[in-house]
């Protein structure tokens, strides 16, 4: 993505603060969260540090002083629309507001628009930067009021009245890790909107799944179930009409939300996934893995999946007001593998230049000396043949991670650009994001890829919860209760005000989110995986927040594996044969034989 030199004659650029006020000219991207002040560092630092933040490729000459200049006088310029006197206007929030009506009457014919909005007295309490080609001045405003809990401030809150259910947007991915995004500590992938959606609103450090495979992972989460009680076992069993009709989408329908379904949706059959296309205000589910390719080669517009299914997602949301509730379920199909092809994590071609600067570090246990310790099956498994595609060298070990953040970091943009819209809806002060992934991936650790295994990386995945009713208090934290999948539903019902059925095996999180932890809260989950017991072997356990147990099962011998979680996070020492670890191990085996039956 070249950042084109000279200026434009059809750009134009506001800003709240009229100190700064710039025009950003990058027709590949279409929304970026980011932080850097035009007063924090000379001209080639902040060069440097809008590129990164970004998203952007180095500068081709170099980021020096005279580059630095260079970059901005080409990229940026400045123009004072709001006022003259603009402390005055921060001091007096009437004044302030006054403008804002004024920024608002006035319509750009630009492509693409930049805003920095900074925190001052009488302002919101936040700077959120939002380029945008397709999104107007007034959802730009928006979409910054949106992380500011939709305040500006006490005075200025809307007398309209708001519908008292909440909106949801519910973002599952496919296959993601729990540390592959920067507010997980992950210092090289790009994820500026979901960084700022963490920011504002609660990341759950410890969410795991019950079964690491997207058919199961996903009944869970319509069903709010273990799979041994919804019985979805396989890629071509449906949920009954039974079982739909006491899932999160069914509910909310019945209780009058408009409800939309774009993307994999994972549970069943082809001719069943279409048939759910009447279970839905508006469809646009997809059967298998949603497509062979990311890009299709017979596609003139040559759209990447990830793209389109954000396109999808602007078309329900533009169809949104506030007189009728909604919940919007999107499941993009990145960034799992396409199986199979020449190129199995074919990023958006805006996102070639990424990742290209220097190695990606290879994680600690992806090692043949980690391999070894797997039993013999494990090491004849489907994620052996897997990894041998994808890590087996160096250099594949690169070109599969580097395009794996590129398909993370596209995911990330479509968020930005799904905040955009609720903005400039104006739905953004009651619409409750959770965005997590219906399992999590091995880069290589033990000489595995994919997932199914029950280790950290492939049970372990992200989940963020913003809502902007939330006080500022609550906002920006981290949760270290352990959380499932099969908790969404339960918590979208309770926020609904709808009654949550009794054969749901999940909790609401909203007692976490409001920043109380229930004395009854677990402490502990069942794991179980059968699928494809002659490629991958079938396995059982308990996870606590300290331990976890893992059983393997027929037709495999039986064995057992035990691991010290917090003292031993990448579970690098099996404890099960450890003598001084007996009495832990006896406790776990028999709580994982009782559990199990009861869960039915």
């Amino acid at each position: 993505m070249e950042l084109p030199s000279g200026r434009q004659r059809d750009g134009s650029l506001l800003a709240m603060k009229p100190q700064i006020s710039n025009l950003v000219r990058e027709p590949e991207t279409c929304l970026v969260a980011a932080d850097v002040s035009p007063h924090d560092a000379i001209p080639h630092q902040r060069a440097r540090k809008f590129r990164e933040l970004c998203a952007l490729p180095p500068s081709p000459g170099g980021e020096g002083r005279g580059e630095g200049e260079r970059f901005l006088q080409s990229h940026f310029r400045s123009k004072r629309l709001i006022t003259q006197n603009p402390k005055s206007e921060i001091r007096n929030p009437k004044s302030m507001r006054a403008s804002l009506r004024r920024l608002l009457r006035f319509r750009s014919s630009s492509h693409h628009q930049i805003q920095r909005l900074q925190s001052a007295p009488g302002k919101p309490a936040c700077s959120y930067f939002l380029l945008s080609k397709t999104v107007g001045l007034t959802a730009v405003f928006l979409a910054f009021v949106f992380f500011s809990g939709c305040r500006t401030s006490e005075a200025a809150v809307s007398n309209t009245a708001k519908p008292q259910r909440p909106n949801f947007v519910f973002i599952l991915t496919d296959d993601q890790r729990f540390d592959s995004m920067g507010c997980a500590g992950n210092r090289l992938i790009r994820t500026p909107n979901l960084n700022r959606l963490a920011a504002n609103g609660v990341r759950f450090r410890n969410h795991f799944v019950t079964t690491s495979i997207c058919c199961v992972s996903r009944a869970s989460i319509f069903t709010a179930q273990y799979e041994r009680r919804h019985g979805i076992g396989d890629f071509k069993t449906p949920l009954t009409a039974a079982q739909w009709a006491e899932t999160y989408p069914a509910l909310l329908r019945a209780a009058g939300y408009r409800t939309g379904f774009i993307g994999k949706f994972g549970v069943g059959d082809a001719p069943y996934i279409r048939s759910k296309s009447a279970d839905f205000d508006f469809f646009r589910g997809l059967p298998g893995q949603a497509g062979e390719w990311f890009i299709d080669p017979k596609d003139p517009s040559q759209t990447h999946a990830t793209a389109r299914f954000g396109n999808q997602a602007l078309e329900f949301l533009d169809a949104c007001t506030d007189a009728q509730p909604f919940c919007l379920s999107i499941s993009f199909n990145a960034p799992h593998a396409r199986d199979g092809k020449p190129r199995e994590f074919q990023p958006d071609p805006r996102d070639e230049p990424l990742y290209a600067g220097g190695p990606i570090p290879v994680p600690k246990t992806a090692s043949d000396e980690y391999f070894r310790l797997l039993p013999e099956f494990a090491q004849k498994s489907e994620g052996r043949r897997r990894w041998t595609k994808r890590f087996a060298t160096p250099e594949m070990f690169q070109s599969t991670m580097r395009d794996y953040y590129r398909l993370v970091t596209g995911i990330d943009r479509e968020v930005g650009r799904i905040v955009a819209k609720l903005a400039e809806r104006g739905l953004a002060d009651n619409t409750v994001i959770i965005f997590t992934s219906d399992n999590g991936w091995f880069a290589g650790e033990r000489g595995l890829a994919d997932k199914w295994l029950m280790y950290e990386e492939s049970i372990r995945v992200p989940l963020i919860i913003f809502d902007p009713r939330a006080p500022k208090s609550k906002r920006g934290r981290i949760v270290d209760a352990l959380t499932l999948n099969l908790d969404f539903a339960p918590t979208m019902l309770e926020l609904a005000g709808v009654p949550v059925p009794a054969g749901m095996q999940g909790r609401s999180l909203a007692p976490l989110l409001n920043g109380t932890r229930p004395a009854d809260w677990r402490t502990d989950f069942f794991y179980e995986h059968h699928y494809g017991p002659n490629i991958i072997p079938p396995s059982e356990g308990i996870r606590t927040e300290r331990w976890a147990y893992l059983r393997w099962l027929a037709p495999n011998p039986e064995s057992e594996e035990l691991y010290d979680v917090q003292a031993d996070p990448l579970e690098q020492r099996n404890l099960a044969a450890d003598p001084a670890y007996a009495a832990t191990l006896g406790s776990l085996r028999a709580q994982w034989r009782r559990t199990g039956p009861g869960l039915k």
